[in-house]
């Protein structure tokens, strides 16, 4: 199950991490500062296809991520956070969809 949700936060956290008996809980900061927005449009990681059970707030939906804003993506381990980051900087482009 792929579960990751979306939180608009003021204020960075300074400790992103909670654990749990049943497993890791991560999040990463994502802050749009140069741009007016990105949009991700049904984006999903290639690794991701195929798989029935999409609990995401971000994979195969449309998501803007807006300038002066601040985002708090949190999900368990092996979720795709890291991914998103990598989409969002260009470092990779192994996904479908769109990220404008």
């Amino acid at each position: 199950m792929i579960l990751m949700q979306i939180q608009p936060i003021t204020t960075i956290p300074r400790k992103i991490y909670a654990v749990n008996e049943i497993c890791c809980t991560f999040a990463v900061y994502i802050s749009v500062k140069t741009m007016e927005k990105i949009e991700l449009k049904q984006t999903l990681p290639a690794i991701f296809a195929g798989r029935s059970e999409n609990h995401s707030e971000v994979w195969l939906r449309d998501v803007t991520f807006e300038r002066g804003k601040n985002y708090l993506i949190s999900a368990e381990s092996g979720t795709g956070k890291s991914s998103l980051c990598s989409y969002l900087y260009g470092y990779r482009t192994d996904y479908s969809g769109t990220i404008a």
